[in-house]
């Protein structure tokens, strides 16, 4: 087969076409820095990069909300410490306002100081950042705390867009934080005296008739002989063991028939439910009731009924009284409570009447000191042992005092509010001590005192004019 001039000519021509369309493209390729400039070079790839260049956009986005969030986050957090230890601060001064060694000028001093830290308190939620406040939710332009405490923002939260189908929260709701609820969380709390079988702690008041075991602390007085020579044990309770186990009230003896008959133990109850209403209550149960009703009548002061519980009421074996909430987030519950053998209208009554009465619950912190009038209370088991209802510290350590402290070390160098001005203290320079003696004598004394005069001055004065002291 002869091959024709045309025919070569139309295959040169269409090598030289492509080739010079090949350089051309790479040509364009070096001077451009790009391997396509339209779709038709290479759709492939024309897809791919259109691709890769949303992608791209998407992450700079990412990245713009991320330094954001990040710094919303910081500055939240700063201001979430600035206020941890602000409400450390405040703390800090409640118990130093709990403290008895003040006086009245350092308490308004102190309120002074917790206002003006409540202020701060009010100045940290109300945060802003470039315009947006950190704990209003997602309105930004609403102060969330008014001058009256209460909340304006709302309880949404912020989220940034950190991938695809990728989103994650960074701010704290001002509702969450300020009005709240841990969900996680039930209150537990557990009263703090120990107590125990008050038949075997004290068997020189127990008495046995008829084969059942009473209290009688004037056993002499009604001719009767202790049940046993026993020494004194710390005997465990449980709630199968009598309310007399626990209380140590006695039971009512009848001379004309040389019998006993159960006695009654009061209870006075205060606290607050899981729901937050607070209440006051006394009852009565019989001596030898088990003291497993004590803690169901408690869990009915509560809230408890046949069908519904809303606290646990437990006991273990040093007879202190726990209340655990059934629903988590419920942080109100509140609860003291003292028993007596006394039948007053409250609590109050039985403190200042002086009546017998066992306390379930003691303060970590002294009771305030009212050094015109302490005063003694029988409230141990046996009626012979009155205690004065004070505990006494000194003022530089807040330590219990010890014999060889100074009374001005103890109970503060003023006296009694002069009565021309009574916002001024005369200095003490006396304690009057007034009572009746171990032999039924009216006691009516003085002792002078000093910065010389100790604790044990003031021991020896009560011992020498009423009766043995420690």
């Amino acid at each position: 087969m002869r091959v024709t001039n045309y025919s070569l000519y139309t295959e040169f021509s269409y090598n030289q076409t492509t080739t010079y369309n090949e350089l051309n493209k790479v040509t364009n390729q070096l001077s451009t820095g790009l391997k396509i400039s339209k779709i038709d070079d290479n759709p492939t790839i024309f897809e791919n990069a259109l691709r890769l260049d949303d992608e791209s956009n998407s992450l700079k986005q990412i990245v713009s909300t991320s330094k954001n969030a990040q710094e919303f986050a910081n500055n939240t957090d700063t201001t979430m410490n600035d206020m941890i230890t602000t409400l450390t601060n405040f703390k800090t001064k409640l118990l130093q306002a709990a403290s008895a060694v003040n006086n009245n000028t350092s308490t308004e001093a102190i309120a002074n100081e917790l206002e003006g830290i409540k202020e701060h308190l009010q100045q940290l939620a109300n945060t802003s950042i470039n315009g947006k406040f950190l704990f209003s939710g997602t309105a930004f332009d609403t102060k969330p705390i008014d001058d009256a405490g209460n909340y304006h923002g709302n309880d949404k939260h912020i989220k940034a867009k950190l991938g695809s189908l990728v989103e994650r929260e960074y701010n704290i709701d001002g509702a969450t934080l300020f009005q709240g609820i841990d969900k996680d969380y039930k209150k537990h709390i557990q009263t703090n005296v120990k107590h125990f079988d008050m038949l075997k702690l004290h068997p020189e008041f127990v008495v046995n008739k008829d084969g059942k075991l009473y209290i009688d602390k004037n056993i002499k007085a009604h001719n009767q002989t202790a049940a046993t020579n026993d020494n004194p044990q710390k005997i465990s309770l449980s709630t199968d063991s009598k309310i007399r186990q626990l209380t140590g009230v006695s039971d009512i003896y009848d001379s004309a028939t040389n019998s006993y008959t159960d006695g009654t133990s009061y209870f006075y109850i205060q606290g607050r439910k899981p729901n937050g209403e607070t209440f006051s209550d006394k009852f009565s149960l019989s001596n030898d009731a088990n003291i497993s009703d004590l803690l169901e009548k408690i869990g009915e002061e509560f809230g408890n009924t046949a069908t519904t519980k809303a606290v646990d009421v437990e006991m273990n074996q040093f007879g202190q009284i726990s209340i655990k909430d059934t629903i988590t987030g419920k942080m109100v519950t509140d609860f003291s409570l003292v028993a007596s053998d006394a039948d007053e209208t409250s609590v109050d009554d039985v403190v200042k009447n002086g009546d017998y009465f066992v306390s379930f619950t003691k303060s970590n912190f002294p009771p305030e000191r009212d050094i015109a009038s302490p005063s003694a209370q029988n409230k141990n088991f046996d009626n012979r042992i009155f205690t004065l209802n004070s505990e006494f510290r000194t003022i530089d350590k807040e330590e219990f005092a010890k014999p060889t402290d100074t009374i001005f070390n103890v109970l503060g160098d003023k006296g009694l509010n002069k009565a021309n001005s009574p916002a001024t203290r005369d200095t003490l320079d006396h304690i009057e001590f007034t009572g009746t003696d171990t032999d039924g004598n009216s006691v009516d004394v003085t002792l002078n005192v000093d910065s010389s005069t100790t604790m044990q001055d003031l021991m020896d004065e009560i011992k020498n004019n009423f009766g043995d002291v420690d």
